[in-house]
């Protein structure tokens, strides 16, 4: 199902174009054979003339399965993925969890939902990914649905939901909200956990503008949309120096509707280019031949955006998982693999996973790498 062609959040029908670009669909693919013309996508970034949200216009669905049924995503890596799941277990409070009821929507790999358990009475998760098994969660409390969430597959409802990054992947998030909001009891809590699209702005983050991304919150946009579906905000706060933002709201039943105003000054397609450019000039200076590090979502971005301006000859990655396959773009088909392992090192490195930026600069110094390093972290 392609994104309906109006707004999300107000539904209205005039938009601003600020980037049509050509893009891989899929994060991975596994054999070069892969690539075909369904293995590409239009991503076309708009913003809504009337309240200023930003939204991928020409996302569609039908290839979610093959985007998120096999491989996880957000495997922590390093102590400090680690201690961000920390961080949302004390911002959700003790009280909110012991002895509850929990549901996580896109668990990932489970990590976050093995410290919850430790306190709560049961945890639910839905994710996608048959990559997440019992093995990788094998807690008595904690129970698996490989499946995509729907508040119609519980028992009853329940005392905590915990979305972490899934709801930028939702067409629509309207109707996204009130199935949270069927999922939990009244006065019940949902945790809430999104990229910042002021971030984006502020920053100016042309690789956070990918396909697996349809929507592009800022912070008033997510408490309309919560307003609307009957939740009350209880805190909010700035995560990740600012990349994301964690909401706490609690389900009141009323709903309402809140004043549309416009969401955000000026971000115009000509300032994107600019960008471009601007790093462009910088790129091709850069000593050959050249490697990324994070096969991410930014790193899949990064290339599509200077795909006839550079070449890149690998893509080094921290997820075992990634390993032996390869990222695409139109014209480019790049292995990724396992960094430590990996004798003959590039004269560059750009790190593309610029929120481990400093984690992947001490490693690459440690391991005695003499070459370049290029970060794309605004």
């Amino acid at each position: 199902m392609q994104t309906p062609n109006v707004c999300p959040i107000c539904q209205s029908d005039k938009f601003i174009v600020l980037l049509a670009l050509k893009v891989p669909v899929y994060p991975f693919i596994t054999s070069k054979s892969d690539i075909n013309d369904s293995a590409f996508g239009l991503l076309k970034v708009v913003r809504c003339s009337s309240c200023g949200h930003l939204f991928n216009s020409n996302y569609d669905s039908k290839n979610r399965q093959k985007q998120y049924g096999a491989k996880l995503t957000n495997v922590p890596t390093h102590g400090g993925m680690h201690a961000a799941f920390d961080d949302v277990v004390t911002f959700i409070g003790d009280k909110t969890l012991r002895s509850r009821q929990v549901v996580e929507v896109g668990a990932g790999s489970g990590q976050l939902a093995r410290l919850i358990a430790r306190t709560a009475k049961h945890v639910l998760l839905f994710e996608p990914s048959v990559a997440l098994s019992r093995s990788l969660v094998p807690e008595a409390n904690i129970e698996i649905i490989n499946d995509y969430f729907s508040a119609s597959r519980l028992a009853s409802p329940v005392d905590l939901v915990i979305c972490r990054q899934v709801l930028e992947h939702v067409e629509s998030p309207a109707g996204f909200f009130q199935d949270l909001s069927n999922a939990l009891k009244p006065d019940a809590i949902l945790y809430l956990e999104v990229p910042s699209a002021e971030f984006i702005e502020e920053k100016k983050c042309i690789f956070d503008f990918h396909y697996a991304h349809v929507q592009y919150f800022h912070k008033s946009g997510i408490e309309f949309l919560a307003a609307a579906a009957g939740f009350s905000l209880e805190k909010s706060t700035s995560i990740k120096e600012g990349h994301d933002t964690a909401f706490l709201f609690r389900k009141t039943g009323s709903r309402v509707k809140l004043t549309k105003k416009p969401i955000t000054g000026g971000f115009d397609a000509g300032w994107i280019e600019l960008k471009r450019i601007g790093l462009r000039e910088q790129l091709v200076k850069l000593p050959q031949p050249l490697a990324i590090y994070g096969a991410t979502a930014h790193g899949q971005s990064f290339i599509s955006f200077f795909d006839t301006d550079i070449r890149i000859e690998t893509a080094f990655d921290d997820t075992p998982g990634n390993w032996d396959s390869f990222m695409y773009s139109c014209n480019q088909v790049v292995p990724v693999r396992n960094f430590s392992q990996t004798a003959n090192h590039p004269e560059t490195i750009i790190i593309t996973a610029y929120l481990h930026d400093s984690v992947i600069r001490k490693k690459l110094y440690e391991a005695g790498f003499q070459g370049t390093v290029f970060s794309i972290k605004p």
